[in-house]
């Protein structure tokens, strides 16, 4: 009994500790809330939201539910775009006259030109929503003439560098023969023909479409078996193109430590890794050093003639590498003589101009999956 006793009186006891203890909280909570509302009485009520969330800063919400609905990242923020990239060089062609593509504008918008196979080419004008380069192939043209080819100096070099742009292949586009698409030289460089004598000249990195519609890489490099551009990596032919869609194109260059076979290739369509290649022997220690000319090319095979008439459509260009400071935020993505797993979901800067769902999405975390960094600004907070 007395254990009872015991315990009816231990409970009696801590039912003014509980009391004392719920005040004191509740005494706690509107002070605090008054101090709070007290510091933003200048700020209007949020008459949007319910509750005690009226008391806090529309964007404070804004952003807490935007977290909780997992919204896009937004790339085309500037602020986003200069700490996550260092862009080399990029063109949308928003801002060109429709028509041919003038040779002073050219040189505008890629800076001083190495050659130019096609003045006038490709030709700009609008078609789905914007200004696009139409690079066309007439029934019956060979040799070239047809699409674009010409070469830029590529402004400071870099031992690391990722090329991506979007194209779209009106539908039924007839892949009968094989055709180029952009990449970089190393000038001068190794010559069409050439991949068994290089000499001490640079590698070249292109990408290329075959007869089927497979894209595969064509390159010149100092340990070739073959005198043409060769296939490299696995698979040989990572992606089968679907005409009548913008597909998104990104692929890496990291260059090999001069006369090392150490140098890598990836490739990326539509945000999924597709090859990579490593090994690669693109200079030697007396060949050319570095990566000095972008090249825009999509001429269709040199001497088979075009068997209807064509068009194919690029926009969006950029050559850049990720920034230190993003690099510094995210360790796991692969930078140097690193390669990036299938599993990491790629951030470029073509990102703010993709269509449809959105591929990169916001959880609570600061650093979501797929790399990044997310940054809210609100007052106070920069």
């Amino acid at each position: 009994m007395k254990s009872v006793d015991s315990n009816v009186n231990s409970r009696e006891m801590r039912k003014p500790i509980k009391s004392g203890f719920y005040l004191s909280m509740f005494i706690l909570f509107w002070v605090c809330l008054g101090g709070y509302t007290s510091s933003v009485a200048s700020s209007p009520v949020n008459v949007e939201e319910s509750g005690l969330l009226k008391y806090l800063p529309k964007n404070t919400t804004d952003n807490l539910f935007g977290l909780v609905e997992n919204k896009k990242l937004d790339l085309s923020n500037p602020d986003n775009i200069s700490n996550n990239f260092v862009i080399f060089q990029s063109h949308d062609f928003e801002n060109n006259t429709l028509g041919s593509y003038n040779n002073t504008e050219k040189i505008r918008d890629w800076g001083t030109l190495d050659y130019d196979n096609r003045p006038g080419y490709p030709q700009i004008v609008n078609f789905d929503g914007g200004k696009r380069a139409k690079h066309y192939f007439p029934e019956g043209s060979f040799n070239g003439k047809n699409g674009a080819d010409y070469g830029a100096v590529l402004q400071n070099p870099s031992e690391e560098v990722y090329y991506s742009f979007r194209m779209y292949y009106e539908p039924g586009f007839d892949f009968y023969v094989s055709k180029k698409l952009p990449g970089f030289r190393m000038w001068p460089s190794i010559k069409a023909g050439n991949g068994l004598i290089p000499g001490n000249n640079g590698g070249v990195v292109y990408l290329q479409v075959d007869q089927q519609g497979r894209m595969n890489w064509n390159v010149y490099h100092h340990q070739m078996t073959t005198k043409y551009g060769e296939r490299m990596g696995s698979p040989f032919n990572f992606y089968t193109i679907t005409t009548g869609k913008w597909i998104d194109v990104t692929y890496r260059i990291v260059l090999n430590t001069p006369g090392v076979a150490n140098g890598i290739l990836q490739v990326w369509i539509d945000g999924e890794l597709k090859n990579t290649a490593t090994g690669v022997l693109l200079r030697t220690k007396t060949s050319v050093q570095n990566l000095n000319q972008q090249v825009i090319i999509t001429a269709m095979d040199w001497s088979v003639p075009v068997r209807k008439n064509q068009s194919m459509y690029m926009d969006d260009f950029f050559t850049w590498k990720y920034s230190p400071e993003f690099l510094n935020s995210n360790p796991a993505v692969a930078k140097g003589f690193k390669v990036h797993p299938s599993s990491h979901k790629l951030i470029t800067p073509l990102d703010q101009n993709v269509t449809g769902p959105p591929k990169y999405q916001i959880e609570t975390s600061s650093f979501p999956p797929e790399g990044g960094r997310v940054i809210i600004k609100s007052s106070g907070n920069e």
